[in-house]
């Protein structure tokens, strides 16, 4: 009953942490195994901080170093 709860959260965290090029978060969701709550933050909490990080950080980033034209 169990694995019907993990699978699905451990393949979408697996996927996203993937296609986010994140190697770290990927090799935690392989070995570490906690009910589906690691990766249940990653998918709703982690993720949505970073996108405003990288938001305010490329904001921030375009100021210094305009683009040439």
């Amino acid at each position: 009953m169990v694995v019907i709860w993990i699978l699905p959260w451990k393949g979408v965290a697996l996927w996203k942490a993937a296609h986010r090029n994140e190697k770290i978060w990927f090799i935690i969701f392989l070995i570490v195994n906690t009910v589906g709550l690691l990766e249940i933050f990653y998918i709703f909490v982690w993720i949505k901080f970073l996108a405003k990080e990288e938001s305010v950080w490329q904001r921030f980033w375009h100021k210094v170093f305009p683009k040439k034209s």
